[in-house]
């Protein structure tokens, strides 16, 4: 090998072929991506096993939470946010039963540029709907959500596209923040769903997991969700889990969802997945830098 300058001559069966500098420069950053791409799958994997052993050795909440024979008139007021793009055949069947549940509530729909009837379906003299011109994602409209509320001393986030949803769910979600003050958000557990796939996902990831109730406090403090998109459950968790705020995650029965395949068919829903799965993953390892940059 004959050095030239910055630039290189490798000899090789008699013959020469070039390389410069950059050439170089150009291998050695392809090389440390990949080591960087390692470092962050090692460190999801290592994060998913943690959460599959967690779960495994969870003891089992009760599955059975009702509240029979409180007054529930005489409860504070519950915000409930839910998300929709594009549930126009499926909304409707979520909103009878919150609509129809027995307390004092403040029902907000946010619909996130849907170019179906979302939006008609969901308008209803108890509830709130709220548009955006445009899809921002799910952290967008729960923010979008918030601004408007601004303040509840509960919240509850509901997706659109619930299954079997009922109002003892909704009790579960909210029981243990009224039973514990320091309690900040509570993380349903969907089980015997009737869908394997979904109970499976649900229990070993519950960092996914869309039902959420909240206490007002910690609403409060959060910095905004507008970019989080589908990485929003994320976010919530792991601000939770940073700032040592308690989690308790109750179990929901006979309650699932439709699976994207299922609304949009196979392959727009497939699509759809992986655009999840990738802001998810991104949601994941740059949270942190969100909440230092709004700070």
């Amino acid at each position: 090998m004959k050095g030239v300058g910055l630039n290189c001559i490798f000899i090789t069966e008699g013959k020469s072929s070039f390389r410069s500098a950059g050439s170089f420069v150009n291998d050695y950053k392809k090389i440390l991506g990949f080591f960087v791409f390692l470092k962050r799958a090692f460190c999801l994997l290592g994060f998913f096993c943690k959460e599959i052993i967690g779960a495994m050795n969870k003891k089992e909440p009760s599955p059975n939470i009702h509240n029979e024979g409180i007054d529930m008139e005489m409860k504070p007021p519950v915000t409930i946010l839910i998300p929709a793009y594009n549930e126009e055949p499926r909304i409707g069947a979520v909103l009878d039963v919150v609509c129809s549940y027995p307390r004092e509530k403040n029902i907000i729909v946010i619909d996130d540029g849907s170019k179906d009837y979302t939006y008609k379906v969901a308008k209803r003299n108890s509830v709130k709907v709220l548009r955006h011109k445009k899809n921002l994602g799910k952290g967008a409209a729960l923010q979008t959500g918030i601004d408007y509320a601004k303040d509840s001393r509960f919240w509850l986030f509901l997706d659109a596209d619930l299954i079997n949803l009922g109002h003892h769910h909704i009790d579960a979600l909210l029981l243990p923040l009224e039973e514990n003050p320091q309690v900040g958000m509570t993380i349903g557990m969907f089980q015997s769903g009737g869908k394997k796939s979904v109970d499976l996902a649900q229990r070993y990831f519950s960092i996914l997991n869309g039902q959420r109730g909240l206490a007002d406090y910690f609403v409060k403090h959060l910095p905004s969700l507008s970019w989080a998109r589908f990485g929003v459950e994320i976010f919530l968790s792991r601000i939770a889990r940073g700032n040592n705020i308690p989690v308790v995650e109750p179990l929901l029965n006979d309650i699932t969802h439709y699976k994207k395949e299922e609304k949009y068919g196979f392959l727009r829903g497939f699509t759809y997945r992986l655009q999840m799965y990738r802001e998810c993953l991104y949601s994941f390892f740059n949270w942190r830098k969100h909440v230092n940059k709004q700070e």
